[in-house]
């Protein structure tokens, strides 16, 4: 027979589930931003070797697009740690702060974690 578990320990498990959830999210998030950060790396490297025959608007677009990845990327993986790092308290309060981000039924939930 199954042991029947507590208001505590099913409030701890969805909240270590939430974080589960959040953390993979976050970690999606930073791949996909680490692929536009190597993507104006590659860019700026072409433009690097060739000299003169990349405009200069494409130079400042693919110089802000590394710097504005860079950006987000330091945010996430600052928030990715805090989150990792939390103990139950404050991962509470978190989740009380935090609204679901409304999305479609095939869709995994996705939460607003704008809080960071």
């Amino acid at each position: 027979m199954k042991a029947q578990l507590g208001e505590g320990q099913l409030l701890k498990r969805g909240l270590e589930r939430w974080r589960l959830l959040n953390l993979l999210a976050i970690e999606v998030q930073m791949l996909e931003l680490t692929e536009d950060f190597r993507a104006a790396q590659d860019g700026l490297g072409i433009a690097h070797r060739n000299p003169g025959e990349v405009a200069p608007d494409n130079i400042e677009y693919l110089w802000e697009k590394l710097n504005d990845s860079a950006t987000k990327l330091g945010r996430l993986e600052k928030g990715h740690q805090d989150l990792l790092e939390m103990d139950l308290p404050r991962l509470l309060v978190t989740f009380q702060r935090s609204r679901k981000k409304k999305t479609w039924p095939w869709e995994p939930e996705q939460w607003d974690l704008s809080i960071f």
